[in-house]
């Protein structure tokens, strides 16, 4: 059976996804190049001028593996333990005890 040490860690899942809709996204700015003959430029390129301030697209692939580190991260800090009924048997040189789910080491597996 599969329990876990710190199961209230796991309210910190969706910490990312929250911060991402209540904390606006961070725009750099890129650097230009200042000349007097932007009418011109912009005639012979066909773009706008626009501000410099940018915001990479994130992808979904790039997004997707983020989310899937932060998930393994967040169950790895609520520490899963692994709990079993022990069988056990006495010999001469103490008791031996083995999880259900293994198999006994003196029986013959066909």
């Amino acid at each position: 059976m599969l329990t876990l040490a710190n199961p209230w860690v796991l309210i910190l899942i969706p910490l990312p996804f929250l911060i991402r809709m209540l904390i606006p996204a961070y725009q750099g700015s890129r650097p230009a190049l200042q000349s007097t003959f932007l009418d011109r430029l912009t005639e012979l390129t066909g773009r706008k001028p626009s501000s410099g301030a940018v915001e990479r697209p994130r992808s979904f692939m790039g997004g997707l593996v983020l989310a899937v580190v932060w998930a393994c991260l967040v169950v790895s800090l609520a520490r899963p333990q692994r709990f079993e009924t022990l069988w056990c048997r006495q010999n001469r040189r103490g008791t031996c005890c083995w999880p259900l789910t293994s198999p006994v080491p003196w029986t013959r597996q066909t």
